[in-house]
């Protein structure tokens, strides 16, 4: 997980959703990476 935190927080939204998806094929049942995953699609701007 920290992988996609360092996408997040330099700004790289669009790789940090990548790589939480591809946790999330792995352990479908993982809160947090959920979460992290809507997070990253609300600062890229695809959610309001």
């Amino acid at each position: 997980m920290s992988l996609g935190y360092l996408y997040d927080s330099s700004g790289s939204f669009k790789s940090a959703i990548q790589y939480y998806k591809s946790v999330l094929k792995t352990d479908p049942d993982y809160p947090d990476i959920w979460n992290n995953l809507g997070i990253s699609y609300y600062n890229d701007g695809q959610i309001k």
